[in-house]
């Protein structure tokens, strides 16, 4: 395989920013690119899988993935929110350059991974659970079969394992997205998980809808035994899941689909328990919305878990082209995080942002965060205090100033795409009532 990195100028202070991973092995240098299918689970933290030492049985079939796999523990988002995170991914553009939020969507001239694979000879072809994953957003683009809407995980996979099917005749490789929301809000499993993890003192309807109307105040609404349950049904969701997709990959196997393929698993963001006050994800950047699972899995990759490198949402592009054995083109920001050069740990950074309110920068032990409508900066030390519940930015100013210039610096070299400010998304009566259902309208 070859070692590929983005060119661009602006990105060079991100290019600094990267440690050496396993290096794939095996035949990947031979004409025959591999299939690759790509899984986002929406709204799955990191810190809730089996394999990042949770104390719950939630995750055995994706920890038995890690674990024949690459795992990255310290993967995280550049920006928080189902659409900006999701184009932050396909295009490895920043939120500061692409512009999409719940309004926008990618803009015409960003570079979408899909359409990369398509003029290379892939075929592409995708099922997502809809609201934002959805057609009007540009996530479609690129692809030759895209099939979106309100259904449930065990459909949606059985959709999708007959998609692969209906097409398995066609001699291209295959580049296959899957996305669910079965995580997301409303924590509602189906029955036999719903008491798995244990059975609470708490009247508390786990819809989006209620925990909307308190999303603001939820400390003043919920007490321990109400914030336990949700906890249980949002576990109990990751089980089912987990279930689900371990019954698809077996079905995926009797039609030869991994005989030669790639296996990419992350999320576009994490979810919130009071850990700072707040449910859901809201405006914050704290480590339970930002750090999420990052697992590569099949041909040529050589197992191994790389816990001394920091990566993000944006290096997933390249690192898919350059499995498939396509350069990256100079516009994206982000590297393959399979073949990286070495950095130490104390010059490694990741950015994060949400929209214009927020940003930070994350290096392994420290993290500065911007506020700028408060115009206030918050340093933490994730090395001595992991749950970020003190502010030490006043005994340590001059890491602030030091992290500060990098963000700064970061702020003024990212771009933004002349067509970022494209027209807002129309929103149908189908397409809202999904949107409601997930807590993003009232």
């Amino acid at each position: 395989m070859r070692t590929l990195f983005p060119l661009a100028a602006t990105m060079a202070l991100i290019l600094a920013c990267s440690t050496e991973a396993p290096a794939p092995e095996g035949d990947q240098d031979t004409d025959e690119p591999p299939n690759i299918l790509l899984i986002s689970i929406d709204t799955l933290r990191a810190g809730h899988l089996g394999s990042h030492g949770y104390h719950r049985d939630t995750s055995p079939f994706l920890d038995q993935l890690a674990a024949n796999g690459i795992r990255f523990p310290n993967a995280f988002v550049n920006t928080h929110g189902t659409p900006p995170s999701h184009a932050t991914l396909f295009t490895s553009l920043y939120q500061e350059t692409h512009g999409v939020n719940q309004k926008r969507p990618i803009p015409a001239n960003a570079p979408m991974l899909t359409e990369i694979l398509r003029d290379h000879g892939y075929l592409n072809l995708a099922v997502t659970g809809g609201g934002f994953m959805s057609e009007n957003f540009g996530f479609d683009r690129g692809f030759e079969a895209f099939r979106t809407g309100r259904t449930a995980i065990d459909v949606a996979s059985r959709r999708f394992v007959e998609m692969v099917s209906e097409h398995r005749d066609d001699p291209r490789p295959v580049f296959a997205f899957f996305h669910t929301y079965e995580v997301h809000s409303p924590y509602l499993p189906p029955p036999r998980y719903r008491k798995m993890f244990g059975e609470y003192d708490s009247d508390f309807e786990p819809v989006s809808e209620a925990l909307v109307a308190i999303k603001d105040d939820a400390a003043a609404h919920l007490d321990q035994d109400d914030v336990d349950f949700l906890v249980a049904m949002y576990d109990g969701g990751i089980r089912y899941a987990d279930d689900v997709l371990r019954k698809m990959f077996q079905q995926l196997e009797e039609l030869g689909f991994f005989d030669r393929a790639i296996v990419v698993i992350t999320s576009d963001h994490g979810e919130e328990f009071l850990e700072h006050g707040g449910v859901l994800h809201g405006v914050s950047l704290y480590e339970e919305l930002i750090h999420v699972p990052l697992i590569l899995q099949g041909h040529g990759i050589s197992s191994g878990v790389v816990d001394e490198t920091m990566v993000s949402l944006v290096d997933l592009a390249p690192t898919i082209l350059s499995i498939a054995g396509i350069e990256t083109p100079e516009i994206m920001a982000g590297r393959d995080i399979l073949t990286a050069s070495t950095v130490p740990p104390e010059k490694q950074a990741v950015f994060s942002q949400y929209r214009e309110l927020l940003y930070s920068i994350r290096t392994p032990r420290w993290k500065l965060i911007l506020d700028t409508k408060k115009k206030k900066k918050i340093l933490f030390d994730l090395e001595n205090d992991p749950q970020e519940l003190k502010d030490v930015a006043d005994e340590y100013p001059q890491r602030v100033r030091n992290l500060n210039h990098l963000l700064r610096t970061w702020r003024k070299n990212t771009f933004k795409l002349e067509d970022a400010d494209t027209q807002e998304v129309e929103i149908g009566a189908e397409q809202a009532e999904r949107l409601k259902s997930l807590g993003y309208i009232d």
